[in-house]
């Protein structure tokens, strides 16, 4: 058995203005969460940040973060994508862009410029996706587009290398890494494969997505165990050969160095929450 099927929309957007932060957690897909008015600390992976008032903060489908909420007013914006292969094939390059992680870029813009730009969008996005419009799909998608273009142009590693063939081979394995995790990969096949040193390979890799490509893969594992832990009841050796993993006990080990708790555990909280 390779990988589980997975029917859930591949995008939504809402405005929240109630007080109420988040404990650890993680999402099916990439989030945007635009905060209007009010301010929160955001912890992802270890590292504290104070957000305030026309903060976009990006999360991508690897990343486990908590928002402590500390005034009276928080007021935002969050919008969830999970693009199907294929399915914005003709904006996946920017979709890649977005949501990188590189040394330069810490999971948030903010730029005053902007405002009015990114909230007027994010609330024509809500009025949107809550009516039931002809064309709704595609004017989301539009919307969507524009929005993305913003971020994109102000992202601070951006340069004209950002578009070569390079990182768009390095945008490729990522994909595939994301949509056939539970594969056999090893540099050395990937050197072969690619027609690149695996020493060069894996500097790409890190410099355009903040990961070597093992952590990548890895992460990718893991989010799929994530997912199969809290939504179904398949076995932990099933999981295992589910997603790739070499075996159970080296799968717990990792699981609880880089979750802090066990595969049960981690079983226990979230598969019904």
């Amino acid at each position: 058995m390779k990988g589980v099927n997975q029917n859930q929309r591949s995008f939504s957007v809402s405005y929240a203005d109630t007080p109420n932060g988040k404990p650890s957690h993680f999402h099916e897909g990439h989030q945007l969460l635009y905060i209007c008015h009010g301010t929160a600390d955001v912890i992802v992976d270890g590292n504290r940040q104070t957000v305030s008032d026309g903060t976009l903060l990006i999360f991508n489908r690897l990343t486990e973060h908590s928002i402590k909420v500390k005034t009276d007013i928080y007021q935002r914006y969050s919008l969830r994508v999970q693009p199907r292969s294929g399915e914005w094939q003709e904006n996946e390059y920017l979709l890649f862009l977005l949501f990188n992680r590189t040394d330069e870029f810490f999971y948030q813009l903010t730029d005053p410029h902007e405002r009015e730009a990114l909230e007027a969008l994010f609330a024509r996005m809500v009025a949107e996706y809550q009516a039931s419009e002809p064309f709704r799909d595609e004017m989301l998608r539009s919307l969507f587009c524009e929005l993305i273009v913003h971020v994109c142009r102000r992202l601070p590693w951006q340069s004209d290398e950002s578009n070569g063939e390079n990182t768009k081979l390095i945008h490729s394995i990522r994909q595939r890494f994301e949509d056939r995790y539970y594969e056999d990969y090893s540099l050395n096949a990937l050197e072969e494969e690619y027609h690149l040193s695996a020493s060069h390979l894996s500097h790409l890799f890190k410099r355009v997505t903040g990961k070597s490509p093992m952590e990548y893969l890895f992460a990718c594992r893991l989010l799929a165990a994530k997912r199969m832990l809290a939504t179904t009841s398949l076995s932990i050796g099933d999981i295992v050969e589910s997603c790739g993993f070499s075996d159970d006990s080296n799968f717990s080990r990792a699981f609880r160095k880089r979750v802090g708790m066990s595969p049960s555990d981690f079983r226990k909280r979230y598969r019904h929450s």
